[in-house]
This record gives C-alpha cells, structure tokens and sequence, in this order.
C-alpha cells in the first residue's frame, strides 16, 4: 500500500497509465480507510471492478444527516480513519446548510489546487505581460469559527486562508480585518473597492465566480466619485452600513493620497465607453473566477471592462473536494484531478443511461453524473453536476458542468438545463437590445392540459 503522498509525483497532463494508476491508489486508500455511513461498511476491495460491482451511493443529503446526528459527540473520524481538521460550510446541493468533513490529506489537496496552482498561473502572465508583480485583491470572504478542540467550521477556502494568513497581509490591498470579517455587511465590496484603487500596481483578483468580479467593478463604475473621495481624505464614506470598530480599523489603514485621487478622477472623467480596467490599472495580469458554464454571462460582462486581461477559471470543486481544473487561462475545459480523487461518471442520457464509465472511457458529447471517492472519507458521493466532455487530451477528458441534476425544469419530461435557459435568454437579450442581468421562472401549464402541482394539492 502506498502512503498518501506517493501521489503528489502524478502530473495532471501526464501519462494516461499514471492518472490510472493513481486512481487506483486513493480507490484502495479510501476503501481500506472502512468508513462508516448509516447502517453500512465498506472495507478494502482487491480491484476496481469489486468497487464498482457494489451499487451503493451516497447522495449529499445522506452525508448531511450522518454529520449532523454525530458532531454534537465531537466525532473526529466521522468517515475516515485519518481525524477530521475542519468542517466545510456549503450547501450547494442539497439546499440546506450541511458540515462536509475535510482531514488533513483533503485540506492539502484543496491548498495544492485552489492556492499553487493558481499562483503558478499568475506568476506566468506576470513573466509573459512584462509586469513587475503586484498586490492582489481577493473579493472573497475568510471566516470561521471553531467548533471543538482545533477543529473548524466554514469555508474550505477560508480555513486554507488561515493558513497563510501572515501571507495575505503582506499582499492583499485590503486590510485583514476586512477580509476575516465577523459581522454580516452589503457594503463590504465598497471597502474593498477603495483599498484595491488605492494600489496602481494591482497585480492579479481573484473572486469565486466571475459574476462577483463583475458585480465588483460595475459597483466601482456606478460608486467612482464617492471612492475617488474616500481615498482623497483618508476616510470611509459615513454612510456605509459598517459597525464603527470595523471602520475604525479600516481606517487606521486607509492614508489619504489626493495624488492617486486624481489620477483615478481624470481616468473616470473620461467616461466608460472604453474599457476602464487597464487604464485604473495598467499592471493588473489575470483575474481569478470560475467563468463558464452558469456564469458564462457574467464573464461576457466582465469582458466589457477588462477584453483582454486573462481569466483563470478558477478550480472546479465543491467543499467535498477539488474536482478539476482549466490548463491554461481562458480555457473553460476543464481536467479532472486524478491524483486526488477515485472518479466514476454515470452516463445521463443515451441507450447506456446509468451506466458507470471510468476517467479513460468517456466520449466527447457525452453527459455524465460525477461521482467521487476521496481521501476525506467520501465513498462514491453521487455530486450531483453532470458533466459535458468537449474533447480529449491523450485518453483524458475534457469537459465542462453543463447543469445540476436537481436543477433542471421538466414540466412534461423534456428536461431543460440551466445551460439551455442562460442560452435562451442570452438570445433574447441580443434580438431585443436588452441587457439581461437576472430571470426567475414560473410554470405555465394551461397549454399542456396538466393541472398545476400546487393545484393539485389543494
């Protein structure tokens, strides 16, 4: 049996036989782990065909009501033999806040790929664009708490932040305590807004989803005079909806600098008919969000302000696990991430639906359901995100998540994803001249001679 971090040597873009063979390490890893949920075990398994030969799954909700009636006895092995450090918040698929344990292996795994690799692109365009680096703005909040001994709760990325905490001083344009927020606030992007302007240099922004990145900078377009001010005097607008110890130390930071004032105030006088981003800052290298599939539209926006800066993609992941990731900025294809997980995919769709198909056997213009095995305990975790293959690398796919298994609109079975209504309505936009920001949807079934579910109950 091979320790965990004989894995690390097994390269993304490498050779195909490695990527299987390391799927079969974290397969015989985590089965050997003899995890625990509800009333079954699962223990080691000699080949893969064993594993997939079992039809059990688990589905998020399974997970959740697990977690939720064992923490409370401060549990630290809930699924794995190796203890769990931290409790990721999310609750993307289920609807409800849930508690996803993560153990040290995982919480390296997330730091590898949602922090170096990142970096390594960064620095890339950095060399490649001539800049001299820079500090970075990062849009996301970083906080938790803690649960019980030195174990805990919130955002994967934030208990990663922790971390490198002493880093992100160093390097963030705002404040830490704006960062590592402990109190709700609309206002804090403006904040942020005015510590990133202060710094012409800004190299590199980083926010989870490229709609945070547009909201960002349509919020400095439509607020510039008032942050132009702020960083005039030295002082946050009074009108921001902030406790007055956050703007106190917000402020002991914030120096005034009418030079950068009025740089900033000639740029904005010239109005946004041209893109304002490289003339505010002329050094910045990539942004950082997940920009495709759901939040296709929203980085078509942010192209407005900023048509050439690289995109990095970000990391295509969940609080479960990192799951894949882009080659290359710009690039919306995504690779899975063999190293770390033991993947299944469940065709969709098709005369082979519900089919299981391993990493080398899928076919581009297939959909199939993501399934994973990882080193934090998770035994085939149905993800519910189907994903599309768009083509291969070797005998590796390439794909994007096309939608999510309890997102799609099906009033008479025609199952219609998100992808085909931001698709539709990005087209009505451009018929009618319209820029769309948001839709909502309601069933209409007087034309399909069925009564209405909520009808029906009554």
């Amino acid at each position: 049996m091979h320790a965990p971090e004989d894995l690390h040597g097994c390269r993304i873009d490498g050779v195909d036989q490695r990527r299987l063979a390391c799927c079969r390490l974290i397969l015989f890893k985590s089965a050997y782990s003899a995890l625990h949920i509800g009333d079954y075990m699962v223990r080691a398994v000699q080949k893969i065909q064993d594993f997939i030969g079992n039809q059990m799954f688990i589905f998020p909700l399974s997970i959740h009501v697990f977690v939720k009636s064992n923490i409370a006895d401060r549990e630290k092995d809930l699924l794995s033999v190796n203890p769990v450090v931290h409790y990721a918040a999310s609750s993307g698929s289920t609807g409800v806040p849930k508690r996803i344990p993560v153990t040290q292996q995982g919480k390296e795994f997330f730091a590898g790929y949602g922090g170096d690799l990142i970096l390594y692109h960064l620095y890339e365009q950095i060399r490649k664009q001539g800049h001299k680096p820079g500090p970075i703005c990062f849009l996301a909040d970083f906080h938790w708490d803690t649960l019980f001994d030195d174990v805990t709760f919130g955002s994967i990325s934030a208990h990663m932040a922790y971390n490198f905490r002493d880093d992100l001083e160093a390097i963030a344009t705002s404040p830490y305590a704006l960062q590592h927020l402990h109190e709700p606030s609309t206002d804090a992007p403006y904040a942020k807004a005015v510590f990133a302007l202060k710094e012409k240099n800004l190299s590199f922004i980083f926010g989870t989803f490229s709609s945070a990145v547009y909201e960002f900078l349509h919020l400095i377009e439509t607020n510039w005079k008032r942050l132009v001010h702020d960083i005039r005097v030295g002082k946050l607008d009074p009108e921001l909806s902030i406790s007055d110890k956050l703007r106190a130390e917000l402020e002991d930071c914030l120096e005034p600098d009418p030079i950068r004032a009025d740089e900033l105030e000639a740029e904005f006088a010239k109005g946004f008919d041209k893109p304002f981003v490289p003339r505010i800052w002329p050094n910045l290298s990539m942004f950082c969000c997940i920009g495709g599939s759901f939040f296709a539209e929203y980085t078509r926006k942010l192209r407005v302000y900023a048509p050439e800066t690289p995109i990095h993609m970000g990391v295509y992941g969940a609080s479960e696990s990192q799951i894949a990731v882009p080659l290359a900025c710009d690039d919306t294809e995504y690779s899975p991430l063999a190293e770390g997980i033991f993947f299944e995919f469940r065709a969709v769709d098709g005369d082979d639906e519900g089919q299981i198909y391993l990493l080398d056997e899928l076919k581009p213009g297939k959909d199939y359901e993501v399934i994973i095995t990882n080193m934090s305990g998770f035994y085939r975790y149905r993800m519910m995100d189907v994903m599309r293959i768009d083509s291969l690398l070797g005998s590796s796919p390439k794909g994007h998540i096309a939608y999510r298994l309890n997102q799609v609109v099906s009033m008479v079975g025609e199952k219609t994803t998100t992808e085909d209504l931001d698709t539709v309505v990005r087209r009505i936009g451009e018929e009618v001249g319209s820029n769309i920001t948001e839709f909502a949807l309601y069933a209409d079934y007087s034309s399909t001679g069925q009564i209405h579910p909520a009808d029906g109950a009554r």
